[in-house]
């Protein structure tokens, strides 16, 4: 309620503004891509309740340079007849000016995904955009894999942007996993510091597989009972707790329904990443519902 966040994930097969179309898609709420009639005709739409205050040939410019984002062209159009620099620094103007437009009403937080599959084409393009300073609230995030530290290809000019900040996660240090630890669990348990120590050297420091620890103890009711906890021995003997985070993973998949876990077999057959869209044309809707439903329960405490 208090942003505007556009989700999207680097495209494994790298086609040409793949991540920036795949990012306005769900931000401009244009339907399926594969339907390009459709969203041409949404695009239009878009653009005039966007800019209702411009018209004719800027307009026009607007949306067939942002059009082009999708591939899709306008014959005739001005923007057609541009050279190839000028046609990428008018598709960089209407998306400032676009990002800007949502930014007057709340912030835009935009944030990509496996980022080290991004294009080349939206990859300079986010730099460009962010060359300069903007005069409206504009987040963006990308996560990536970087193998040794070592960004891809082509990243060095949007990192050293001059508002862009580059962030390592590495392993949580024993402090800091210590003290989400304790802000994860309740009443006098967090004060035991002994306690704290046993399930931090059960779960390696692994957030994740932290937060399983807790809830299978909270679950069997060890965390409010004192005497109880200072009998407890975390070993890899005590069978109900999780013994890796691949099995934590596994045993929130066994609690799905049948059906639920069958659907997921089949998806996990598709290439990596793929996208609503491929499980529907491959599947139907039910089975993405069903992908959508899984992914709620699986995230969900215990």
């Amino acid at each position: 309620r208090d942003f505007c966040l556009s989700r999207g994930l680097g495209d494994v097969y790298k086609r040409q503004l793949g991540g920036m179309s795949a990012l306005l898609t769900g931000l401009l709420r244009l339907g399926a891509r594969e339907d390009l009639r459709q969203v041409r005709a949404t695009l239009g739409t878009r653009v005039d309740a966007l800019f209702p205050e411009i018209g004719g040939s800027e307009r026009e410019m607007v949306l067939h340079s942002i059009g082009s984002i999708f591939n899709i062209r306008y014959p005739g159009g001005a923007f057609d007849d541009l050279p190839g620099e000028d046609r990428r620094q008018r598709t960089l103007e209407s998306l400032r000016r676009l990002l800007k437009r949502f930014a007057e009403k709340k912030p835009v937080v935009i944030a990509i995904e496996d980022a080290q599959y991004v294009d080349a084409m939206t990859l300079e393009l986010t730099t460009r955009l962010f060359e300069k300073t903007q005069d409206a609230p504009l987040l963006l995030v990308m996560s990536l894999t970087a193998p040794a530290g070592v960004l891809p290809p082509g990243w060095s000019s949007l990192e050293g942007s001059r508002d862009i900040r580059r962030l390592g996660l590495e392993e949580m240090s024993t402090s800091e996993a210590r003290a989400l630890i304790a802000e994860m669990l309740r009443g006098e348990a967090r004060e035991d510091a002994t306690f704290i120590d046993a399930i931090h050297q059960r779960s390696r420091g692994n957030p994740f597989y932290i937060r399983e620890v807790i809830e299978a103890l909270r679950d069997r009711g060890l965390l409010e009972d004192a005497e109880r906890r200072r009998a407890l021995k975390l070993s890899a003997s005590e069978e109900w707790l999780p013994a890796s985070v691949e099995g934590a993973l596994a045993a929130r998949l066994d609690r799905l329904a049948l059906e639920l876990r069958s659907t997921l077999q089949r998806v996990a057959l598709l290439w990596t990443p793929f996208t609503g869209e491929d499980v529907i044309g491959l599947f139907g809707e039910a089975a993405l519902e069903d992908v959508e439903l899984s992914l709620i329960h699986i995230s969900e405490p215990t």
